[in-house]
């Protein structure tokens, strides 16, 4: 308790009341005399109230009327005077959200309520210490002493709760453990620096060698059909390179299997409608495959994470448009400023309401413009980590309803005139 309370004042140096707040448990009333009495060294800096049994209509009352001048010091809440009962976390988030003042916890398993932390208790060090003591008394070897409660708790805070109090992460102890703390960027990516410096080098060697060869057989040979010949022979394994990156960047990121295939196949019928000629297709099937090539410098924590990213999160994953753009590089060949503009655009909206940069219209590339359409629909019609799959009526009625918002208008009625052939297309690749 004592150590909670003196990173407190610490971190609040400005407090003038410390609220203690217990329930009607006999363990409550212990907890709440023991932590009374731990707290008297610092009636000097604070008064100290201990409220007890109250019930959570009342706890919400009281708590709506304290300032920033006042700390909450939470302990296990389990059960009023009145024997109403609560859930676990179901007080301490009442309080969080109903107080100006910071709630400090007492135990780990108070976290992630709002609460913004303390010297927490961990019932996993209490237990792994248990367990070993009974390991020794089995081995017949002397346990003097259960040790201090020193080494079974941890300076613990939430990260995310801290722009509600505007206070500096400099104010916390040294071994603060923070949760939800957003990563540095080089703790972001370095896991995946080395393996994308990797690609990126043999990608390098491969198109150098490719130039080289190029070189070479232009000097032997000046006959225009060998030449034509060696050129496609370049664009086609340069095709097969990007596919075969896209396919890397797609079981890194853990999405629905085969889906980089599925939106080269539909960008490619989509452009079929539209008239685009073979090479244009060609090139559109390979380029859309690298659209979110970005991820690759993305933490797996985001990428991976079973539910909807937090505010932060999202702003950290819609940097992979920039990332892809700068990966691609600046080549001025094809193939590699179509895959750049995909990578760089793909979340841009026919309205300007997209990222990174809002463009709109016809700003937008063409290509960039099919992928996304393209890549929403097997995205919503596929299940993810964090989400199922969409019912086919669902998946109709967003695209139709983001018909001039997200998508371009032309793309949306060439996409519903010919979705039962797409739909197979979707199908056929599964």
């Amino acid at each position: 308790h004592d150590l909670t309370i003196a990173q407190a004042l610490q971190i609040f140096p400005q407090a003038e009341n410390i609220y203690i707040f217990s329930d009607a448990t006999p363990t409550g009333h212990i907890l709440g005399r023991e932590a009374q009495q731990s707290l008297r060294p610092f009636e000097g800096q604070a008064s100290i109230h201990h409220v007890s049994g109250l019930e959570l209509a009342d706890l919400k009352e009281l708590s709506a009327n304290f300032t920033e001048h006042d700390l909450i010091y939470i302990l296990p809440y389990f059960r009023a005077n009145s024997g109403e009962t609560y859930s676990q976390g179901q007080i301490e988030q009442a309080l969080a959200e109903h107080s100006k003042a910071p709630v400090f916890a007492s135990w780990t398993y108070q976290m992630n309520t709002g609460a913004l932390g303390g010297q927490l208790i961990s019932s996993k060090r209490m237990g792994n210490q248990a367990g070993q003591s009974l390991l020794q008394l089995l081995a017949g070897q002397q346990v003097a002493s259960f040790q201090s409660h020193l080494s079974l708790s941890q300076a613990m805070y939430d990260y995310s709760v801290l722009y509600r109090y505007n206070v500096s992460e400099h104010a916390f102890p040294a071994n603060t453990l923070w949760l939800h703390k957003p990563a540095s960027f080089y703790q972001a990516h370095k896991a995946v620096f080395i393996p994308a410096l990797v690609t990126i080098t043999i990608l390098s060697i491969i198109l150098i060698l490719l130039g080289l060869n190029l070189q070479k057989q232009r000097a032997l040979n000046s006959k225009n059909q060998h030449l034509m010949a060696l050129d496609k022979e370049v664009i086609e394994t340069q095709l097969e390179l990007v596919t075969t990156l896209g396919d890397v960047i797609e079981v890194r990121s853990q999405e629905t299997r085969f889906h980089v295939l599925r939106v080269a196949k539909i960008c490619r019928f989509l452009g079929e409608h539209i008239g685009f000629d073979e090479h244009q297709l060609d090139l559109l099937e390979a380029a859309s495959s690298m659209h979110d090539i970005g991820k690759i410098g993305l933490p797996e924590s985001i990428l991976h994470k079973p539910y909807e990213l937090s505010h932060e999160q999202l702003e950290l994953m819609k940097t992979h448009t920039r990332i892809g753009r700068d990966i691609l590089g600046h080549s001025e060949r094809e193939l590699m400023v179509m895959c750049r503009d995909i990578a760089y655009q793909h979340h841009e909206h026919w309205d300007g309401s997209g990222y990174p940069n809002g463009i709109q219209g016809e700003q937008i590339s063409i290509y960039a413009r099919i992928t996304t359409l393209a890549d929403v629909y097997d995205a919503i019609a596929s299940t993810r980590s964090y989400k199922e799959a969409w019912s086919e009526g669902k998946v109709l009625e967003y695209i139709q309803s983001n018909r001039g918002s997200i998508f371009e208008p032309r793309l949306v009625d060439l996409f519903i005139e010919h979705f039962s052939q797409i739909k197979a297309i979707r199908l056929a690749h599964l």
